[in-house]
């Protein structure tokens, strides 16, 4: 699902599903006498309610999503929206116009939810179907219009059964750093950097959050560049925002790692060092003064 949401609904894919019957990756071509599943929503709000700030959406469909189940988590949630079919299977998936057809339906959902609760701003997403609909389903989902999206995953071995997938993109601390934090701006030319840092026991590896915020950039910004150590928003003028993300060394931000796409590798800085260091050396004048000077050359 959350390719899916990297990718976004921009991007034009083909989706393909494996049949277990037939042991290949293709849809069913012979669907004249094929009476394929009708997908059904229930619960969808019909007038605004200003008080529901949370929601579940159960999409059922390779599988029947128990509120027994989600009963475990003591979410204390009653509105419940769902997509299903009559008779939920592994096999249900023959179709890619199946696949289409989710995808409106979730939108669907969303739309609802955008009109009719405006206080919304968090939703509970339970979901049984095969890989190809999480994909359409995480391309639904704009962070920008869309509430927070909390994902759980069956395992019957845990108590309760339904657990939470911590988030790929961990909130990161962000703050300002380059010439802007350094004090050596000048107007003729200048840029604004911006840091983002996670945590040192992050999931993902420091190349990953590289990629991963690019991506993220990308679907909001049509002029970006690659950098060696992070990414360029580009505007008219003579101005750009650089933005980097990196890793802790430990729990503090003091010190992070940085991915370097020159070498496909990463190194350590501290930006509070070089802050401190122009600061204690009250080296900031010249420093703006050989900028003037290289911009003018």
């Amino acid at each position: 699902m959350y390719l899916g949401y990297l990718l976004t609904n921009r991007v034009k894919i083909r989706y393909s599903q494996y049949q277990s019957d037939s042991q290949v990756w293709n849809w069913l071509k012979a669907l004249d006498n094929l009476d394929l599943p009708k997908l059904h929503t229930s619960g969808l709000i019909k007038k605004e309610k200003s008080k529901i700030n949370e929601i579940i959406i159960k999409i059922s469909l390779s599988a029947k999503i128990l509120d027994d189940q989600i009963n475990e988590l003591e979410l204390d949630i009653r509105d419940k929206i769902e997509i299903t079919i009559d008779n939920p299977s592994e096999d249900w998936l023959k179709s890619e116009s199946q696949i289409v057809d989710l995808g409106k339906s979730f939108r669907e959902i969303l739309t609802n939810l955008r009109i009719n609760t405006p206080n919304l701003n968090k939703i509970h997403l339970f979901y049984a179907d095969p890989t190809a609909g999480a994909i359409v389903i995480g391309r639904q989902i704009n962070p920008s219009m869309n509430p927070i999206v909390q994902l759980y995953e069956f395992d019957r071995k845990k108590v309760p059964n339904y657990q939470k997938i911590r988030d790929q993109l961990e909130k990161p601390t962000v703050y300002y750093a380059g010439s802007f934090r350094k004090k050596t701006m000048i107007n003729v030319s200048y840029d604004l950097d911006i840091i983002l840092y996670w945590s040192s026991k992050a999931s993902s590896t420091i190349k990953e959050f590289y990629t991963k915020v690019g991506m993220e950039l990308q679907r909001n910004w049509k002029r970006l560049r690659a950098k060696k150590v992070g990414w360029e928003i580009v505007f008219k003028g003579d101005f750009h925002i650089d933005v980097i993300s990196g890793k802790r060394k430990h729990k503090s931000y003091r010190e992070a790692y940085l991915y370097n796409r020159e070498i496909d590798g990463k190194f350590l800085t501290s930006i509070n060092k070089q802050v401190n260091y122009i600061k204690r050396r009250r080296r900031g004048d010249v420093i703006k003064l050989i900028k003037l000077w290289k911009k003018r050359k």
